[in-house]
């Protein structure tokens, strides 16, 4: 496949609104360049790691992320932007959720930076309603791992300060 002919099949993407248009091909490009990152990720679990030998199911959440991206891809390539935009701002999301709810929510304070991403996706991809969805789903996920973490019940008193 010749540079001119990858450019054409980037360009023919059945996507009516001229701005979603414009962000479906950068879109496309992030999204080929994970799918060959996932599976260079992979073959090196499986190569080097041993990782069907040593816990197959370890290889469960690369798989998964593999499926979403190239899902993604494949409703991109039909016309459906805002669908492939909101697989990849689940995926992303779950991916940090999963890291949190496995590590704690006290020991992965400083992972919390990577909602970022799925909250600016959400935003710039798909609308000001997914951004809020998304910024309430993480609340109640940080606030679900708070409670299941805490080592008993949350008490709040008020303290008299007499002079």
């Amino acid at each position: 496949m010749t540079y001119s002919s990858f450019r054409n099949w980037l360009h023919a993407i059945p996507v009516a609104d001229p701005i979603q248009r414009q962000q479906a091909i950068p879109f496309q490009l992030v999204l080929i360049a994970a799918l060959v990152l996932e599976m260079v990720l992979i073959a090196l679990n499986i190569v080097v790691f041993k990782i069907l030998v040593v816990a197959p199911l370890a290889l469960i959440p690369s798989l998964v992320i593999f499926l979403c991206f190239s899902s993604a891809l494949l409703l991109l390539r039909h016309g459906y932007f805002q669908g492939a935009a909101a697989i990849i701002v689940a995926a992303l999301f779950l991916a940090v959720a999963r890291g949190v709810f496995t590590n704690g929510l006290v020991s992965s304070v400083n992972s919390l930076i990577a909602f970022v991403l799925p909250f600016t996706l959400a935003g710039l991809l798909i609308g000001r309603r997914a951004l809020l969805v998304s910024l309430g789903l993480a609340l109640v996920m940080i606030l679900v791992a708070g409670f299941t973490e805490s080592p008993g019940p949350i008490e709040i008193t008020a303290q008299l300060h007499s002079q």
